[in-house]
């Protein structure tokens, strides 16, 4: 009976006097808070004396109060005395930079991921392409060369108009010549727009596909520890991207060796909405895609659409979307080229193929090899 009821109380008092701790820390910091702010707007006072060294002092002080002093500025910054605007505003700026700058360095030291010392976006970003040290590194550059628009992904539209309005100024700047973008730029430019939250404009949607050409975006993701994290990033994208035409999401995923185009590509050949959309979707598929893809792929033996030409020996030969597929259904089968025709055919290390070593001399051996291959299929499917 005694202990059933004496635990409880000491219980109790422990409690309390943890209760009472914490309420004194608490109290403790509210009246460091309430002084600095207390010294910071009596020194934001100083700022319009009629001595100047007075206001000098009274600058060094605030900018060694640091962030304590931005309330205080903030309402110096609405005075009538011209000379405490114009201090608190270039004080403000100052200490903000500062604050910004040691909270990025912070960031850059610490590896810990779960921290991300009030910097914009992380959480997002650590989800998206994930922690390892080269995307802290993409993320500190997207801080550094794009500080206001990722602050701006904290604002009631997410970044939208500051993403507009930046990518504007990178059209105005490429029809000038200025064609370079850099990596921090485009990574967060990418990062903003992989947001479902945010309206892709046609302008901002072409924008992007230019940045993501720009040398400083393609020697990142080509090789290198960025690598992994650029190319989530462009296939988050490339998903995310739901416009028509799709050629440009795949002519993407075929320039960086990107996989994650693979579904657009799929889709794009059950419905493309421009012949160049079957054409790349087709490329992608060679590239990317498997045996089960080949139904998709044999739905275009039939396309007599041009998508390249070469001269040979004086004379035009005409590469159709069939002869296309026909390459594309031979390369997911394991298939030997030579044996249906392809005696020009040529590779690149990015689309696959060169369009233009496709095409046949003469409507007969196109029919002969395709009829070849339907023969190879029927066999296949006993």
């Amino acid at each position: 009976m005694f202990r059933s009821i004496f635990l409880p109380r000491t219980t109790h008092r422990i409690g309390c006097a943890t209760m009472l701790l914490l309420a004194w820390v608490a109290t403790t910091a509210l009246a460091d808070d309430i002084d600095d702010l207390r010294r910071a707007t009596a020194w934001v006072e100083q700022l319009g004396h009629d001595q100047f060294a007075d206001r000098e002092r009274a600058s060094a002080a605030l900018i060694l109060l640091g962030p304590a002093a931005k309330s205080a500025l903030e309402a110096g910054r609405r005075s009538s005395n011209r000379e405490i605007r114009y201090r608190s505003t270039k004080i403000l700026r100052l200490i903000t930079e500062i604050d910004f700058q040691r909270r990025l360095d912070e960031f850059s030291e610490d590896p810990d991921p779960e921290r991300d010392y009030d910097l914009p976006g992380w959480k997002r970003f650590r989800d998206l392409v994930g922690a390892t040290s080269a995307t802290r590194s993409l993320f500190v550059l997207m801080q550094e060369n794009e500080r206001a628009l990722m602050a701006a992904t904290q604002r009631e539209d997410h970044g939208m108009a500051v993403l507009a309005s930046r990518c504007g100024e990178l059209r105005r700047q490429m029809q000038f010549g200025g064609t370079d973008v850099a990596l921090g730029s485009v990574v967060a430019f990418l990062f903003v727009a992989t947001d479902a939250r945010i309206n892709i404009t046609p302008g901002i949607r072409s924008t992007l596909y230019a940045a993501c050409a720009s040398s400083s975006f393609q020697a990142g993701i080509e090789s290198g520890a960025k690598r992994e994290p650029l190319a989530a990033l462009t296939e988050a994208w490339i998903g995310r991207d739901d416009m028509q035409p799709v050629l440009y999401a795949l002519n993407l995923g075929l320039m960086y060796d990107l996989k994650g185009c693979l579904p657009k590509a799929r889709a794009g050949l059950k419905q493309p909405a421009t012949p160049s959309d079957a054409i790349y979707a087709c490329l992608c598929v060679a590239k990317f895609g498997d045996a089960a893809d080949l139904p998709l792929v044999e739905r275009y033996l039939e396309n007599i659409n041009i998508c390249g030409q070469a001269q040979v020996n004086g004379r035009i030969i005409v590469t159709q979307v069939r002869d296309l597929a026909l390459a594309t259904a031979v390369k997911l089968s394991d298939q030997k080229y030579a044996d249906y025709g392809f005696s020009r055919l040529q590779k690149r290390r990015r689309e696959v193929f060169d369009l233009s070593s496709l095409g046949f001399p003469d409507e007969s051996s196109r029919q002969q090899a395709i009829s070849k291959w339907r023969a190879f299929r029927k066999q296949k499917t006993k």
